[in-house]
């Protein structure tokens, strides 16, 4: 639903928090499931959030905030797992979506070196 832009902007804050919790409760009791999904469905909700407000801010350069999901998504699992090449081809492989490489490597690339 992140993807298809079906989540309104009130619910995508909520989602995360539950999300997040969730993950974090998963995570710490060692059982099997992974870091892997939950980190990609966190980073697609804060892209969403991110394209929401530039919408709403400047609507001519942000007509569709659904794209900035999947370039969130990239960038958040850049900048957790530092490898901005894997999460490109990693998320323009699972989306299909090869005409967004510009805006996933402008992501990912400034995830990585965003702490620097």
């Amino acid at each position: 639903m992140v993807l298809t832009n079906r989540i309104g902007i009130i619910a995508i804050p909520i989602l995360f928090l539950i999300r997040f919790t969730l993950t974090v409760a998963s995570y710490g009791t060692g059982s099997a499931g992974g870091i892997f999904s939950p980190l990609l469905v966190l980073g697609a909700l804060l892209g969403l959030g991110v394209g929401h407000v530039v919408h709403g801010l400047a609507p001519v350069l942000a007509p569709e905030p659904g794209v900035f999901a999947v370039v969130g998504m990239a960038a958040y699992f850049t900048a957790i797992v530092r490898a901005p090449l894997t999460g490109i081809l990693l998320i323009t492989e699972m989306t299909g979506s090869y005409e967004q490489m510009l805006p996933l490597r402008g992501g990912g690339v400034s995830a990585r070196f965003a702490d620097l």
